[in-house]
């Protein structure tokens, strides 16, 4: 089993509320918010019943579980990251420590989605053990459930124009994706300009 299955063991683990949940760490910065509020609504439906979505959001944030940076260089589709050497100059610096597990103490605004993130609590009560709800629970719970959200904290480059965040998204026991986002600041504001699909099921 290579460094990224096992990361995704982890990050699979850690949904189902089973393992590889860590304990107390510094809050995720204010900064990252922006991030995954950026990354949210990069699925913005077109639809109006779309709009009504619930998306749950984990209070804990999760590793990607990458070591090889630079065969993760090779799965990027988009040659305006593939090919750019200030993009591949970043992903090649990354140190994946850099990823830590921090608690979401924010909320995740979306101009698209209704979102909340799970408070500890809440978190003890859907997968504090594996007999807990999850994910159905949930959906009984919540009306609109669409997917439960988990995110990693979010690496920077050197001059602060360019992210790279994990999200995986869960809806059901066979039905979630895991993926790699590449972001980009433009007056102020990021913008996703890529991603990569680590795993789906």
């Amino acid at each position: 089993m290579n460094t990224i299955q096992i990361g995704i063991l982890c990050t699979g683990l850690l949904l189902l509320g089973t393992g590889c949940r860590q304990n107390s760490s510094p809050v995720a910065p204010d900064p990252n918010y922006a991030v995954y509020s950026a990354i949210i609504d990069s699925d913005c439906p077109t639809t109006q019943s779309g709009q009504q979505a619930f998306l749950i959001i984990n209070p804990k944030t999760a590793k990607p579980g990458i070591s090889d940076w630079n065969s993760l260089i090779q799965q990027i589709n988009q040659p305006s990251i593939s090919n750019d050497p200030a993009w591949q100059q970043f992903i090649l610096s990354i140190d994946s420590t850099a990823f830590n597990t921090n608690p979401l103490t924010g909320s995740v605004p979306s101009t698209c989605f209704r979102t909340q993130v799970l408070t500890d609590e809440q978190w003890m009560h859907y997968f504090g053990t594996p007999t807990n709800p999850g994910i159905e629970g949930l959906r009984n719970d919540f009306s609109g459930f669409s997917s439960y959200l988990t995110f990693s904290s979010v690496v920077y480059s050197a001059d602060q124009t360019k992210a790279i965040c994990y999200r995986a998204s869960v809806c059901g026991g066979l039905c979630g994706s895991g993926n790699l986002f590449f972001l980009e600041r433009k007056s102020a504001t990021w913008t996703v300009v890529g991603s990569v699909l680590l795993w789906i099921s």
